[in-house]
């Protein structure tokens, strides 16, 4: 009987293998609770490096009309939030960006699909999502392209542009995002 050789990247393409390795180093990584995900203190302090927080935050300039703002994920989420603190309050200036047309520079995690792209996750680093810790709620954008609209997977750093939503989202009362991003157009860095 011939022997049969195979492997899995070449029955299911190399794009899809690839993103479904990835998210499965990513949820080996997560603790088993996800409410835990972006709540201890050491993920705090990773995510606020680079980002300046506390007192020396800067804030966002108030929006114009027809601006287009381009913005890192840390730049945007650049302040100090906890999930599980049920005082935590998005800052007034931060909230002001509601509706604003930006341009957010981050990484690309697929939540559903690798090809056609369509819904996906914006984080400011895949090495520190999958190799070291989960970014905190603050630094992480949920992007739904157009109606129709899809974009290819990328594992390179990706420029999302579209209108911008600030606002809690809970499930279970847990705070599972802040920001979200109405996409209607996406190319490389």
């Amino acid at each position: 009987m011939p022997r049969l050789k195979w492997r899995l990247s070449t029955i299911i393409g190399p794009k899809t293998f690839f993103a479904c390795l990835l998210v499965s180093l990513i949820w080996a990584l997560l603790p088993s609770d996800p409410h835990k995900w972006a709540t201890s203190t050491s993920v705090q302090a990773a995510n606020s490096a680079g980002a300046a927080t506390g007192a020396a935050r800067q804030p966002h300039s108030p929006p114009k009309p027809g601006d287009l703002r381009q913005l890192t994920i840390k730049e945007l989420g650049n302040f100090e939030y906890d999930p599980e603190d049920k005082s935590a309050a998005i800052p007034a200036d931060v909230r002001a960006l509601e509706g604003m047309n930006v341009r957010l520079q981050g990484f690309m995690i697929p939540t559903d699909q690798a090809e056609g792209v369509s819904h996906f996750v914006l984080v400011p680093s895949l090495f520190s999502c999958c190799y070291g810790q989960p970014p905190g709620v603050q630094h992480v954008i949920e992007v739904t392209c157009a109606k129709g609209m899809t974009v290819p997977f990328e594992v390179v750093e990706i420029y999302a542009q579209g209108t911008l939503h600030v606002k809690e989202k809970r499930d279970g009362g847990y705070v599972v995002s802040l920001f979200s991003l109405d996409c209607t157009s996406m190319k490389r860095v």
